[in-house]
C-alpha cells in the first residue's frame, strides 16, 4: 500500500485497486484515501508499504522527516518517490537505503541541495531516477530555457 501525504493523487489510486495511506499533521481524512495517520506515526504502521510518495511541505516537523528509522523499517523494498521538499529527506540515510536495499528504487525531483552536486553517487546509481524540478511549462517555455544555456 502507498505511503503519501494527501494531494490529488490520492484521489487516483484507489481506481486502480490501490489502498492510500495519506499523513498529515492531524490524521484528518481527505477524500480519495483508504487512510490516514498524524505525522507522529510509529514505523511499524508503514512497514509494508510498495510505494512511498513525498509531497510534505518543509516545516519543522517535517525537515529530515524521511530518515534512517524510517527507511530501515521497510519490509517491501517500497519505491521512494520524492517530489516535496528535499530537506525532508535525509540524503545519506537514503543513500545508505538504496545501497542496502531497504529501498528497491528512488525517483527523486528534489534534494536537500538544490542543484545537486555533479559528484553525488546518487547521478551514477542504477536504481535511482532523477527528474527535472520543474513546476509546469507554459507556450513559450523551450525559447525561455534556450536563454538559460548562452
Amino acid at each position: 500500500m502507498p505511503f503519501t501525504t494527501p494531494e490529488r493523487s490520492g484521489q487516483k489510486l484507489p481506481i486502480f485497486g490501490i489502498k492510500t495511506i495519506g499523513i498529515n499533521t492531524s490524521g484528518h481524512t481527505v477524500p480519495g484515501f483508504d487512510h490516514f495517520l498524524p505525522t507522529q506515526i510509529s514505523s511499524k504502521q508503514i512497514q509494508s508499504a510498495k510505494f512511498i510518495v513525498n509531497t510534505m511541505p518543509l516545516t519543522s516537523k517535517t525537515s529530515r522527516y524521511f530518515n534512517q528509522d524510517v527507511f530501515t523499517a521497510f519490509t517491501n523494498q517500497p519505491i521512494f518517490i520524492n517530489a516535496g521538499r528535499g530537506p525532508s529527506v535525509d540524503t545519506d540515510a537514503l543513500k545508505t537505503a538504496l545501497k542496502n536495499h531497504q529501498l528497491s528504487v528512488a525517483v527523486l525531483n528534489v534534494f536537500d541541495q538544490e542543484l545537486l552536486d555533479k559528484e553525488s553517487i546518487l547521478w551514477d546509481m542504477p536504481n535511482v531516477l532523477i527528474t527535472p524540478h520543474i513546476s509546469g511549462g507554459f507556450s513559450t517555455y523551450n525559447e525561455a530555457a534556450f536563454f538559460n544555456f548562452l
